[in-house]
């Protein structure tokens, strides 16, 4: 399996941005471009920002199947403290 991330999906989010004090639920997609199904996924979401707390940091996917994209199975939680223009990078890391 060869995993590469897909998309992110805001959860009820009306306005689908990630906003200043603002508690977000998400799922990150993934896409197998391997020759295997991927199975037994479990990834970790982290940032080194400190304007973002994540509360639910650790999801479980299901099979990901050749060619498919699946989000996790629950949805990662991120709480935003007071933001600035600073860029907030999101690290997954996953292990098979």
């Amino acid at each position: 399996a060869k995993l590469v991330f897909d998309k992110v999906q805001l959860i009820d989010e009306p306005d689908n941005e990630i906003n200043s004090n603002d508690e977000v639920k998400l799922k990150v997609h993934l896409s197998n471009i391997g020759n295997y199904p991927a199975t037994s996924v479990v990834g970790t979401l982290s940032s080194q920002s400190n304007v973002i707390e994540i509360a639910n940091e650790t999801n479980n996917y299901e099979a990901i199947l050749v060619g498919e994209s699946f989000g996790s199975n629950q949805s990662f939680e991120i709480e935003s403290k007071e933001t600035s223009d600073e860029e907030i990078i999101l690290n997954l890391l996953c292990c098979i």
